[in-house]
């Protein structure tokens, strides 16, 4: 969204209220998807190579004519714990996570620096009322540019 567009149909707090927080509302729920899925085929793939071993042992124990039908579930058991674990690397749960995560800060820390008016929102060690001075408006566009890069990054 350019900013020109935005800083003429919005003031800074519908800016806030409309793009920001919903923004990082979104990120928080993306990053807590990505975990909960990295968690849950992690966790499917251990219980798969923990069948593993208890399957070979019901093989060794059992009578010859039910060998079989225990050798099927072994080579599944390991099948489907190898797919898991690939999966688990190329869904690449943990890298998106880390980078919403990445950009959820970046967000907050910019949104907190024009709140409180603090790094380059801040008054400039200039004299009062000089003309080197930024506006508000000028202030607000900087924020809105600062947030849109990240937004798109």
């Amino acid at each position: 969204m350019p900013e020109n567009e935005t800083q003429n149909r919005w003031d800074p707090d519908n800016y806030i209220a409309s793009r920001v927080h919903p923004k990082i509302s979104e990120l928080s729920e993306k990053i807590t998807g990505n975990l909960r899925c990295y968690r849950r085929v992690n966790r499917y793939g251990i219980y798969c190579t923990m069948m593993i071993p208890i399957l070979v042992f019901l093989m060794s124990t059992s009578a010859p004519n039910n060998s079989l039908w225990l050798q099927v579930l072994i080579v599944i058991a390991s099948l489907v714990s190898i797919s898991l674990n690939s999966l688990k690397y190329l869904g690449r749960y943990i890298e998106d996570a880390n980078r919403y995560s990445v950009q959820k800060t970046l967000i907050e820390k910019e949104l907190s620096y024009y709140l409180t008016r603090t790094q380059e929102y801040g008054e400039k060690a200039s004299p009062p009322h000089s003309i080197n001075e930024p506006s508000p408006e000028q202030h607000f566009s900087h924020f809105v540019a600062r947030v849109e890069q990240i937004i798109n990054y």
